[in-house]
């Protein structure tokens, strides 16, 4: 069997890799070819401190966890986020095709993801850029969402919607539009805190095309993916805010868990 590398069909050899941190299950060699889990943390969080928040689940599933730590900016200022956006996501391209490498281990051919708050957001472009890489998505409390739509009616005017509120120019900054037919193969779980719902705590341009707290976001991304034909559930944690919970872990994790066993152990013949 051959190491299966996700990056067919990218270019990441001139793509700097971000600082990050790595956990390989115990007998990981008998156990290949192994999943792989990208997990994304928010703001003021790191690569060690969310491997350690998955480490339980990631360790009972034979799971590799990679984990990158990023420097975000104002996460409140939309250009901000999408220029962060633009460079970040080819890093985490960059990282999850360097598992083999880096650990002389056999992967699947498609990654778990998991992310939290900004890393939420993170997680989901993720997807939306490189659908065919992806096995599942779990993002638990984000505070904004790229909708993959590239027009909005608002005010009964069609207007485009560019990133890094849609996708209408995701081919200038990423040479091709978001592929729809490969995102319509990628369940999401999106979960939110149910005492996650203080309007202050997100910010204020998305309110047009999403809604203003993090319930009506979450809700407004899973019901624009389901009319495209995308698989996504909303899951609103019992008795928790924006913490990620031992509740909100076991749902995570149970969601990685089911599209774990979905997955080819290879990838097809090309």
């Amino acid at each position: 069997m051959t190491v299966s590398t996700p990056q067919r069909g990218y270019r990441v050899t001139n793509v700097e890799r971000p600082r990050y941190a790595l956990r390989l299950p115990a007998s990981a060699e008998a156990r290949q070819p192994l999943q792989v889990v990208l997990a994304i943390h928010g703001m003021g969080g790191n690569g060690d401190a969310m491997t350690r928040e998955l480490a339980s689940c990631a360790d009972r599933n034979g799971w590799i966890l990679v984990a990158p730590t990023f420097g975000y900016g104002n996460w409140r200022d939309p250009e901000q986020i999408k220029q962060e956006l633009i460079s970040l996501q080819p890093q985490l391209l960059r990282l999850v095709s360097d598992v083999p490498g880096l650990t002389s281990l056999q992967t699947r051919p498609r990654v778990l993801v998991f992310g939290h708050s900004r890393g939420a957001q993170m997680a989901h472009q993720f997807a939306l850029l490189y659908p065919e890489i992806i096995q599942g998505v779990a993002a638990y409390a984000a505070g904004t969402y790229v909708l993959p739509l590239e027009t909005f009616a608002r005010n009964g005017v069609e207007e485009r919607l560019a990133l890094p509120y849609g996708v209408a120019d995701v081919p200038d900054h990423f040479g091709r539009p978001v592929d729809l037919a490969a995102l319509r193969r990628v369940p999401f779980w999106i979960g939110v805190g149910e005492r996650d719902n203080n309007p202050g705590d997100v910010p204020r341009q998305w309110d047009p095309f999403l809604g203003v707290t993090r319930i009506e976001r979450g809700r407004t991304f899973v019901t624009t993916l389901n009319r495209l034909g995308v698989g996504a559930q909303l899951t609103l944690v019992p008795g928790t805010g924006h913490e990620i919970s031992q509740g909100a872990r076991d749902l995570a994790c149970g969601f990685l868990e089911q599209n774990a066993l979905n997955q080819p152990l290879a990838a097809a013949a090309p």
